[in-house]
């Protein structure tokens, strides 16, 4: 997720990173646990430690996904997981936060 941000001293658009952007993201495409279940504890961990805040808003499913080069389906997987054990809190249109 990068945000366009003006820069009026230059008159150009710089990019924002998100924290999906700079975190250190480990997936095993071949290990036992599936994508989602990585995606999912990788998050889980983030909030737990409080690297993700309480607030904090997700990259979109479609973003993160392609910036993971993972199907959405499982960033979607990952992201219910997380709203239903009450980790992140969501609605339709406007995202999903810690």
């Amino acid at each position: 997720m990068t945000a366009e941000a003006y820069h009026s001293e230059t008159g150009l658009k710089e990019q924002r990173r998100s924290w999906a952007n700079l975190y250190a993201w480990q997936l095993t495409r071949d290990g036992e646990a599936p994508l989602f279940r990585q995606i999912y504890a990788q998050l889980r961990a983030a909030i737990l430690a409080q690297d993700l805040r309480p607030g904090t808003k997700l990259p979109s499913t479609r973003q993160l996904a392609a910036q993971l080069s993972v199907s959405r389906s499982a960033v979607v997987s990952a992201y219910e997981q997380l709203l239903a054990e009450g980790y992140a809190t969501g609605k339709v249109g406007s995202g999903s936060f810690v």
